[in-house]
């Protein structure tokens, strides 16, 4: 009978505690530290998950590493500061992924092997967050009657005007349709992508890139699945699996020097 292998031990000090502030404020980490890296973790080796065929200096992630399904609430963690690229091997599951709030405190409890899994074979990627955070992301939505077309096309100018300061007024005119577009009732529309705090029992660090869609400013896509999903999905996927650093070197991370930004005052 083989013995059973022991994972190595959880690191304690990514726990959330008590007097940490939840959510970080994003806008907040970019004032203090504006080349801040938020990383994601690949399971498999560099072989594995980049794809170097175009050459050494245009990398990609596959889509297989990658894959369009995971762009709804996308797992990553804000790094530099107690989140250390050697974590990303560690992955809470069970009670130890479950959202955390402020009144829970440090649960140091909750570090059992049934609530975390350690992978030992992994590739480390990050992106520049102030490139994630309100990134515009162009789709467009075909409407089978003229009246919805119309409501839609309106609906989603409104939007785009109370976000004001997230979207340039040049990009706005992109809502209106051409002559062409009108006769076959296509819509072009802007979503946008964001990163949100989103801290677990077990990581305080953890956090989500998000889509939202032209309509809606508040609640982010939860499911990739309808065809203008998928559309807003590969627009995303396509700068990420492009445009992201592979991460080995925690002296090259760049380091948030405000600890306030969580920590009650």
């Amino acid at each position: 009978m083989s013995e059973k292998i022991l994972k190595p031990p959880y690191p304690q000090d990514i726990l959330p505690r008590q007097g940490w502030t939840v959510p970080i404020s994003t806008d907040d980490l970019l004032k203090d530290c504006p080349n801040l890296l938020i990383g994601h973790m690949l399971r498999g080796s560099v072989e594995q998950c980049i794809d170097m065929t175009a050459g050494e200096d245009m990398p990609c992630i596959t889509r297989s590493s990658l894959p369009l399904e995971r762009m709804a609430n996308l797992s990553c963690c804000f790094l530099g500061s107690y989140f250390l690229i050697s974590y990303f091997h560690f992955l809470p599951d069970n009670e130890g992924e479950a959202a955390w709030k402020e009144e829970y405190g440090m649960r140091c409890d909750l570090i059992t092997e049934d609530n975390y899994n350690h992978y030992p074979v992994i590739t480390v990627v990050g992106w520049l967050l102030r490139e994630i955070e309100n990134r515009r992301l162009p789709y467009p939505k075909v409407f089978s009657k003229q009246s919805d077309f119309e409501e839609n096309q309106l609906k989603a100018i409104n939007v785009a005007e109370e976000r004001n300061c997230q979207i340039a007024q040049q990009e706005w005119q992109n809502l209106k349709c051409s002559e062409e577009n009108k006769k076959q009732r296509i819509a072009e529309f802007i979503g946008e992508s964001r990163c949100n705090h989103a801290p677990t029992m077990l990581n305080y660090w953890h956090s989500t890139i998000d889509i939202y869609t032209a309509f809606d400013n508040v609640n982010p896509v939860k499911k990739i699945s309808s065809g203008w999903s998928k559309k807003l999905a590969v627009n995303l996927q396509d700068y990420l699996c492009r445009s992201f650093v592979l991460l080995k070197d925690e002296s090259k991370v760049p380091h948030i020097a405000n600890d306030a930004l969580w920590v009650k005052q």
